[in-house]
């Protein structure tokens, strides 16, 4: 987005021009703290970011409203007139092609070929805790596969992982680095890569979220008309033509092409009453579990590329797959526990009682993983 910006202050050199950037959840604690030294305007192309902040009061309509396009509102998870979108992006499997051909890996294309057994060791994705777009694609796969089956897909991605980073921008870039060969990113950021590394590319994600870019400005803001000049800026034919260029590398506004060929099932009252939950469980299940995650994976994988397996050695590797597939809560529990996690995060003083909770989950997690390995060495052992 810094073209953006730089283009506007050459344009506008009078308009001071101050641009932090944060992830979601650092984000949302900054424009709480804001008090002192106010934000007048948020960017950002996570929904749950924007409905935490209007709940808390922390976002208003804008000066001037700008209806978005009708191809993109079936897309547009806000439903907020405090919201505008200025762009938006798809969601991609991002690959370096000499790496995959190096390891004599095919071209991914979907979620469950990240899956396989020939990928183990040599994807990577971020946790969704610290990124809200990743957080999109794990609600997207849970929406689509159902909460069971949804997470015994992440699971098995999981066990694949080389490791999980810590910030989205980290798997571009370790792909382009040729660390992974690899991974689930937005496709800004591929498509940035790929306009200075001519040999990574990519995949859209078939039927997966799209992602417009909001803009809002908060009540505390003491530069409104400013905002307005950036926000026409943004939206005027300039702006759109530079934010479709590889310098932003989003999808703009006259551009309907990939939001009218992907048909996603959003729920949004799933999408925001368990955001937190789902962040917090797939880091307890994933992200802290990933050297068992990836022995667990790897022994189930070589099992089942055995010959001859017996029914009762298939009934051994299907349990142990389901052990590696579970997550401690089901679905309605999900629903539950966000309220909880919320009030008491609000409330420091229970604090514990969360702690206590994700390690729980951690703990039963970590012991189904156990069994799993315990069952597939032990079949290991019977086979020699």
């Amino acid at each position: 987005m810094g073209a953006l910006f730089e283009e506007f202050k050459q344009l506008n050199p009078d308009i001071p021009i101050q641009v932090v950037y944060r992830r979601t959840g650092p984000a949302l604690k900054w424009v709480q703290q804001s008090s002192i030294n106010p934000v007048d305007m948020i960017i950002s192309s996570s929904p749950t970011f924007f409905h935490d902040l209007d709940n808390e009061g922390l976002i208003v309509a804008p000066l001037e409203q700008y209806e978005m396009p009708a191809w993109l509102t079936v897309h547009d998870l806000t439903k907020s007139n405090k919201t505008i979108a200025l762009g938006y992006s798809g969601i991609t499997i991002m690959y370096n092609q000499r790496y995959l051909e190096k390891n004599n890996l095919p071209i991914p294309h979907t979620w469950k070929d990240l899956a396989a057994a020939q990928f183990s060791g040599h994807i990577m994705m971020s946790t969704p805790n610290n990124s809200g777009t990743t957080h999109m694609m794990v609600e997207g796969v849970l929406q689509q596969k159902g909460w069971q089956q949804g997470w015994a897909l992440l699971r098995e991605v999981g066990g694949n992982l080389a490791s999980v980073s810590a910030r989205s921008f980290g798997v571009s870039e370790s792909i382009s680095r040729g660390l992974v060969g690899a991974g689930v990113v937005i496709d800004s950021y591929a498509i940035d890569a790929k306009n200075k590394f001519p040999f990574t590319d990519f995949n859209y994600l078939p039927n997966t979220v799209i992602l417009p870019t909001y803009i809002s400005v908060t009540p505390r803001g003491r530069n409104k008309a400013n905002v307005a000049k950036l926000i026409q800026y943004f939206l005027s034919n300039n702006g759109q033509t530079l934010i479709s260029s590889s310098a932003i590398a989003k999808h703009s506004l006259t551009d309907a092409s990939l939001a009218q060929s992907s048909h996603p099932v959003i729920n949004e009252d799933l999408l925001f009453n368990r955001a937190t939950i789902i962040n917090a469980l797939f880091d307890q299940v994933i992200t802290y579990q990933l050297p068992k995650l990836q022995l667990a994976w790897k022994l189930i994988h070589q099992a089942e590329a055995t010959n001859n397996i017996s029914p009762d050695e298939q009934n051994i590797i299907k349990q142990a797959r389901q052990l590696a597939s579970a997550v401690p809560i089901n679905e309605t529990e999900s629903l539950q526990l966000q309220h909880q996690f919320i009030r008491q995060a609000n409330e420091y003083k229970h604090a514990t009682e969360i702690e206590q909770i994700m390690y729980q989950w951690r703990k039963e997690s970590e012991s189904q993983l156990d069994q799993a390995i315990s069952l597939m060495n032990s079949l290991a052992s019977q086979k020699r």
